[in-house]
């Protein structure tokens, strides 16, 4: 089936020009779907590169309440077309993803429709590693400025992994912006603070999510290397609360990841989300419910694709929407082969190894509760990296 998208391409796409517009918005979403499609599984033509002006203008137009839609295209083009979108000039796509940010971030819309645009400048993070320094800048700008209003526990919580994927990009680079900004201590308070909130049942109350405690550990960890003279004193007086807090989060995803294990070999295949309930305490559950629901939307549309190119009929799929679970979500990032629990050990292991000094000063301030998590999540990464190798190895013979 997959040969046949260049063909189907040629066909639809006048559809696709003609309805990515006012002219189209009846039908709007159904083409967004289309143009996922093609950007997804297809090659990325010159034709399909074409549309990402009439994006553009739909954001700039009436398309913020399409965002979620409109992201998917967009996030393919920056991952399969990396190159490009950093390349050309005209049009010039890196401003263009700045202007459909800033548009969003600063008019007054719903704070559920920002979230989007806080992920596409995620996306180009994580996608174009040391190529868009020049982006941090005005990327930590918009974050910091809607952190200072947000009211949105999912908005806020996506603009905190704003700030740890910069970190992740370059932490040197994004303490230094943060203090010409002012912006440090209080930043840091409200995260840690963010991150030992628990409800009254002792569930995390933000990064519910497996991937939203990933990136946020994966950011933190920048910080621990991050060279002497770098480090602003507020955050070198910090470090152990930021041991303390990914011991925390490391924690907390060890027990979601052996929950969705234990439901998948009961043949419970919940989304992940729901092992992360508000249990009726969250003031945002109604929006956090509303977002859940377009995620899961967007996961079906990916499935049915996959189905499409495999040349399964509507017949063949006798799921339901409560199978739809985050385990068969299609489209990955970056960081999907990063182990958070392997890197924390590596991580520890350069810091005794390159700042011996730091190293030392952090476990002394480390309680026992903390040291004693420690060891067991150094003992776990290393189970991991051992399962890896073996998987490693087998695949080698199995190519041989």
């Amino acid at each position: 089936m997959k040969h046949l998208l260049p063909v189907l391409e040629e066909d639809i796409f006048p559809i696709m020009v003609k309805c990515i517009s006012s002219d189209g918005q009846d039908v709007l979403e159904d083409v967004l779907e289309l143009l996922a499609y093609f950007t997804y599984f297809g090659e990325l033509s010159d034709r399909l590169w074409s549309l990402w002006p009439q994006l553009h203008a739909l954001v700039l137009d009436f398309g913020v309440d399409y965002w979620e839609n409109i992201l998917v295209p967009l996030d393919n083009f920056i991952s399969k077309g990396t190159e490009r979108y950093l390349t050309s000039t005209n049009p010039n796509y890196q401003e263009s993803v700045y202007q459909m940010v800033h548009h969003t971030m600063t008019g007054d819309y719903d704070e559920l429709n920002v979230i989007p645009a806080v992920r596409l400048m995620e996306v180009v993070l994580q996608n174009c590693t040391g190529q868009v320094d020049a982006c941090l800048q005005p990327y930590l700008q918009l974050t910091l400025n809607k952190l200072a209003t947000v009211e949105n526990r999912l908005l806020k919580d996506e603009l905190l992994l704003m700030v740890a994927n910069t970190l992740y990009y370059n932490a040197a680079a994004t303490l230094s912006i943060l203090q010409q900004f002012g912006a440090t201590q209080q930043l840091f308070g409200l995260w840690f603070q963010c991150i030992f909130e628990h409800s009254k049942k002792g569930k995390p109350a933000h990064f519910k999510s497996q991937q939203d405690k990933k990136v946020t550990i994966l950011g933190l960890l920048a910080l621990l290397v991050v060279a002497d003279a770098s480090l602003p004193a507020e955050v070198a007086t910090g470090l152990p609360q930021l041991l303390a807090g990914l011991i925390r989060l490391l924690l907390d995803l060890k027990s979601q990841q052996d929950a969705a294990a234990e439901a998948a070999e009961d043949d419970e295949e919940e989304p992940e989300e729901d092992l992360e309930a508000d249990d009726g305490e969250d003031d945002d559950i109604t929006d956090e419910a509303q977002l859940e629901e377009e995620d899961a939307y967007m996961k079906r549309l990916r499935k049915q694709a996959l189905k499409m190119l495999r040349g399964e009929t509507a017949e063949d799929d006798d799921d339901d929407d409560d199978e739809w679970t985050d385990g068969e979500e299609v489209v990955g990032t970056p960081l999907d082969d990063i182990d958070p629990f392997v890197s924390f050990a590596e991580v520890l292991g350069q810091l005794q190894a390159a700042m011996p000094a730091r190293y030392q000063a952090l476990l002394a301030s480390a309680d026992q509760g903390v040291m004693q998590a420690l060891a067991a999540m150094t003992e776990y990464a290393a189970q991991i990296k051992q399962k890896q190798e073996a998987e490693r190895q087998q695949q080698q013979q199995q190519q041989q």
